[in-house]
């Protein structure tokens, strides 16, 4: 019997890139949601008065915090300016109802699990804020807070939920215990004062006046209790943005120092900034920085056994006129525009040096927020742990009559970083020979050529067995879970120049913050795409289809069948606005055009962007043909 995967993806003659994880948004138009929560009868929506100090401490920490962020507000240009990543962060009202209460705090619940408090609780304490959602217990994370001690018993909190604001917090080091005091931290243009207030989940209720608690351990990580972020006055008073079950503050491990691109001179380095980041190892070849860039955002770093590192084109933050801006290599001597590939570096036990790069516009790579000449993590020993190599100890020639058989999980681990070293397999052939569960791997799959740099340009046949690879041929995939900021996602490719037919895709979901993504392909632009179904779930920026995202030239795609869903939450450039049910895009070639034959979809298409473009079969067309759909499968 096929096991079930843990996750799976391949880029196909050229890669895709994906990413993990809860980044901020900035300018966006909030959608309200009429939700139910209504404010305690005794609360009072006042903020709590701040001593002198603690307004002193404040505005000192407001220009740290616009410092960290390293984001300067400039005009467009088509020649590297910058762009400002401020303004109004994207926020939507939930469903969930709570009634009117309050109560009263009469002990800290998991205070006596804490066996040692710290000794003393430092100055600044810097710590990746993660959040535990109250719907669906799933974890995101929030970025980075800030901490600043104010007396021995009381400090001032920063940056909760990942928006510069300001709460006053008390605690207590004998009893290994803290509170926040509930209070404002945003103001929104259309809502108004938006609160961080505590929550009693059981009773479903909120209150402005009891504190959030929580406990603090030997180490400084701080674990809160029940919170939520709501609306408290107005006639959307009542609704929440987030509810929280747990909130989890992890003390900063590590700190990245970057020289900045001043726009000008590759040669100048007077000008570094240091910020605090979190590591957290997730798989032997992984790691997850919080706060990259310094304004929150979460990516992954690939490391090799070798000790060098790579971080792929990842979602830093959301723009609301220009779109999603991403990570990317950049050769600041040669061009001020972001580069193919990735953002390579060489480690050590204590740190890891990487650059040059620089945030960048998906939809205008010419437009950017950041410039890096040069970078350097630091953390010490035993933070960041790098994997052994695996053994390429597949059999086979790489022959069509002998090919290369792979059948465990760290046979197909040892293909994907060959390949993603540089060896792009041209005119071998490659057979899957068993299922594979990735499940249970402790590497985290590296996909089948990692940039555009980076392809597989040989044969992969699948076989007809289940693997967390891509196949040009007879492949199965089974519930596969993707969450990408990258362009053209695809559970099989997120681009792919070549063949690939015979292709079920059972069960996939994916969760893309940009544009053109696909059940089976994100852009295709081979010859022949043939007898693929696609059934899962597709949540997308755009340019989203089926089966495909995008096809072009002459591409024949013909005998596909898609079920389930496509969900346009946002577009990630203004000019991709499409969804279908097989294909989002179809574009023609130079003196050629696709064609899109006997194909079937019962996909449910759903659109929130103004005036998309949606269609049963193919959401937009360009130049190319649609025809003989057929009414069932």
């Amino acid at each position: 019997m096929t096991k079930k995967l843990l996750f799976c993806l391949l880029t196909c003659a050229v890669a895709f890139w994906a990413n993990t994880g809860r980044a901020q948004s900035f300018e966006q138009t909030a959608q309200l949601l009429k939700a139910g929560f209504e404010a305690s009868p005794t609360a009072t929506v006042t903020q709590a008065t701040m001593t002198q100090h603690d307004a002193e401490a404040v505005k000192e920490f407001e220009t740290q915090i616009a410092v960290a962020k390293g984001l300067k507000s400039a005009e467009r240009s088509s020649t590297g300016k910058e762009v400002n990543a401020t303004g109004e962060k994207a926020m939507t009202l939930l469903k969930q109802k709570f009634e009117p209460g309050s109560w009263q705090v009469t002990n800290v619940k998991g205070a006596r699990r804490v066996a040692k408090a710290p000794s003393a609780m430092p100055d600044v304490l810097n710590a990746a804020e993660y959040d535990t959602q109250y719907s669906d217990g799933a974890t995101v994370v929030s970025g980075v807070v800030t901490i600043k001690k104010v007396d021995d018993s009381h400090a001032v909190l920063y940056n909760l939920w990942g928006v510069p604001d300001t709460l006053q917090c008390s605690y207590d080091l004998a009893a290994g215990t803290v509170a926040i005091t509930p209070g404002k931290i945003y103001d929104h243009s259309t809502y108004g004062p938006i609160w961080a207030c505590s929550m009693d989940l059981a009773n479903r209720v909120y209150s402005t006046t009891t504190p959030i608690t929580g406990t603090i351990a030997a180490d400084g990580t701080i674990t809160l209790g029940a919170w939520g972020v709501l609306v408290v006055t107005g006639e959307s008073k009542g609704g929440a943005f987030g509810i929280y079950s747990q909130s989890v503050f992890k003390p900063t491990n590590a700190t990245i120092s970057e020289v900045i691109y001043d726009g000008k001179k590759v040669t100048n380095t007077d000008s570094v900034r240091t910020y605090p980041v979190y590591i957290n190892q997730t798989y032997d070849n992984e790691v997850e920085i919080v706060n990259f860039t310094g304004n929150g955002a979460v990516v992954k770093m690939r490391l090799k056994a070798d000790k060098s590192t790579s971080i792929s084109p990842q979602l830093i933050f959301t723009n609301a006129m220009y779109g999603p801006f991403n990570c990317y290599p950049a050769d600041w001597a040669k061009s001020k525009t972001a580069q193919k590939g990735n953002i390579n570096g060489a480690g050590t036990d204590t740190q890891i040096t990487f650059g040059n790069y620089g945030v960048f516009c998906v939809g205008s790579q010419s437009l950017r927020s950041l410039g890096v000449l040069s970078a350097t993590l630091d953390f010490n020993s035993g933070v960041v742990t790098y994997p052994t190599a695996t053994a390429q100890d597949w059999t086979g020639e790489g022959t069509k009559a002998s090919p290369y058989v792979i059948t465990t999980a760290s046979q197909l681990n040892a293909f994907a970083e060959d390949v993603s070293a540089g060896n792009d397999y041209k005119d071998k052939y490659v057979k899957l020979g068993a299922d594979i569960d990735m499940s249970t791997s402790t590497l985290a799959f590296t996909p089948v050529g990692t940039s555009e740099e980076t392809p597989f340009r040989g044969s992969f046949d699948g076989a007809g067995y289940a693997d967390s690879v891509s196949s040009i041929s007879n492949l199965k995939m089974l519930d596969a879970n993707i969450s990408t900021g990258g362009e053209y996602t695809g559970t099989v490719a997120g681009w792919c120049s070549g063949v690939m037919v015979n292709i079920n895709v059972e069960g996939s979901v994916i969760k893309a913050t940009s544009n053109g993504a696909g059940g089976v392909a994100g852009y295709f632009n081979g010859p022949k795409l043939e007898n693929c179904v696609f059934t899962g779930a597709i949540t997308g920026a755009g340019e989203n289809g089926g089966i495909a995202g995008s096809i072009a030239g002459q591409t024949v795609a013909s005998h596909l069948q898609a079920h389930g869903s496509i969900t346009v939450t946002s577009l990630a450039n203004t000019l991709w606005k499409s969804v279908g049910g097989i294909v989002g895009t179809a574009l023609p070639g130079k003196n050629c055009r696709s064609l899109v034959t006997d194909c079937y979809s019962d996909m449910q298409l759903t659109s929130k962007v103004p005036s998309p473009y949606v269609g049963g079969v193919v959401g937009s067309i360009l130049e190319a043909t649609v025809q003989r759909r057929r009414c069932g499968r």
